[in-house]
């Protein structure tokens, strides 16, 4: 947890498609986020524009400072408690390899009538 905010940090970005990214927080919650609904924002658009123009410098995004917050290379940034805030969660089924456990130990019963 980051001491400042009281929240959980970033601990893995990955970007995705059609500008969304995916992050991962130390709480465990993964959540996605999609950074073109910044492309119009009223006083962020003329930043996050540039990401819409080039998808290598939208592919350059990192983590900032121990997780409290991601950018890009040429200076975009956005803030953790942010992210946190205003990205929506996912579950991506594999925290407790309960996709690998069978539902049940009964025999399924035949597709085809006997």
């Amino acid at each position: 947890m980051s001491e400042k905010h009281n929240l959980p940090v970033i601990q893995a970005v990955i970007p995705l498609f059609d500008y969304v990214i995916a992050l991962k927080f130390s709480d465990g919650a993964n959540k996605y986020f999609d950074v073109s609904q910044l492309f119009t924002h009223r006083l962020l658009g003329a930043s996050f524009k540039r990401l819409k123009t080039s998808k290598a410098l939208f592919n350059s995004v990192k983590i900032d400072n121990s997780g409290i917050g991601i950018s890009w290379t040429d200076g975009i940034e956005l803030d953790c408690i942010d992210l946190y805030a205003h990205s929506k969660s996912f579950d991506i089924g594999c925290n407790d390899n309960s996709a690998a456990k069978p539902k049940t130990t009964r025999a399924k019963k035949a597709l085809t009538p006997t």
